[in-house]
């Protein structure tokens, strides 16, 4: 199982291929314990030096996230994942749940999937 407490913001994330898809712009670990539900660590990348508490960097993480289900919202808590930042005008980020990492290699993440296959943000 691939330590996913490595992943941080600004990491070079990669397909199976080798083919640089962007990089980490926010990272959500899962929800620890689901029988007492919140979050459990957020990276504070979204943090506004204004914000009272973490709640607001938890929203920020989500934003974009309305067109999706319940049932991937709810996965991608529950289990964490990354904002892929694709550094492109004309495609979307996404959202990059953490069973699809392979593996981290100083500041590169291997993921199993091709962008094809993964959330839009």
């Amino acid at each position: 199982m691939v330590d996913t407490t490595q992943i941080k913001e600004g990491m070079t994330v990669y397909t199976p291929d080798n083919e640089k898809l962007g990089t980490v712009e926010y990272v959500q670990y899962g929800d620890e314990d689901p029988g007492h539900p919140g979050i459990e660590t957020v990276t504070s990348g979204h943090m506004d030096s204004g914000s009272p508490s973490i709640i607001r960097a938890f929203a920020r993480g989500l934003t974009g996230d309305e067109h999706l289900p319940a049932e991937i919202r709810a996965n991608l808590m529950r289990y964490g994942y990354f904002r892929l930042k694709t550094g492109n005008l004309f495609e979307s980020d996404y959202f990059v749940p953490f069973n699809l990492v392979q593996d981290v290699v100083g500041e590169n993440i291997h993921i199993e999937a091709t962008k094809d296959n993964l959330i839009t943000a």
